[in-house]
């Protein structure tokens, strides 16, 4: 598999003056606490998958202008340094669709190689279930910044995938795109309500298991007529 920091085309000349120009008017503005929703830039290159985005921290490492290509599933970091743009951080990210859910996070979180070790050893399991099996991505994601007054909570990028229902959280460190949190949604619109939740929250599997326990109990004789 090709290394996620090698890229087929050069972004194009017209996206990256935008970008300069943008990035450069936002560079000083110290905006923490902001949350940015993304703008979408068609171009002849992407067929209109590009979305941009930016993050407003405070601190040194704010102010990052975020390229998503949601066609062609590659996420680009950028930074303005003496005066130059520059990338800063990339990744491809079908690998982390492909993944879905993510256990509890191991430090900063999930490398592009753990996210291809996970993949692999699920595709051997997958294709032991159904030798047919032969994932691919569909739909564009939704793109948003968040971004906290501090280096732990700063710099945020979150993609939504309506189509696959997941969402993945990456965080920005240094030179690093982490995968902090990858997670289907699909089981969670199958709730009612939630009700006193207790800690940080319910896992997927939590929602799972009070989806299975609600189905047997609907399944029961006389479930029907008890409502």
């Amino acid at each position: 598999m090709r290394n996620a920091t090698k890229f087929d085309r050069i972004l194009p000349a017209a996206l990256v003056a935008l970008a300069a120009a943008w990035l450069g008017a936002r560079l000083g503005a110290g905006d923490s606490g902001a949350t940015a929703r993304a703008e979408t830039a068609g171009d002849t290159n992407s067929g209109g998958k590009l979305v941009v985005a930016m993050t407003g921290a405070a601190e040194t490492n704010g102010n990052r202008l975020v390229v998503a290509d949601t066609g062609r599933k590659k996420l680009l970091v950028y930074g303005v340094a003496e005066g130059r743009m520059r990338l800063i951080a990339a990744r491809t990210y079908d690998l982390d669709l492909e993944w879905g859910l993510t256990p509890d996070a191991r430090g900063c979180g999930f490398s592009y190689r753990d996210a291809e070790a996970a993949v692999e050893a699920l595709r051997v399991m997958r294709k032991r279930a159904n030798p047919n099996y032969n994932w691919v991505p569909v739909g564009r994601e939704m793109v948003i910044t968040g971004d906290a007054a501090n280096n732990a909570g700063a710099n945020r990028i979150v993609l939504v995938n309506a189509d696959l229902k997941v969402i993945l959280v990456y965080r920005l460190d240094g030179s690093s795109l982490w995968l902090a949190a990858a997670r289907p949604f699909d089981r969670d619109m199958m709730l009612l309500y939630t009700d006193q939740l207790q800690g940080d929250g319910l896992t997927y599997e939590a929602v799972d298991r009070l989806i299975q326990a609600s189905e047997r109990r609907n399944a029961l004789p006389g479930a029907a007529g008890a409502r």
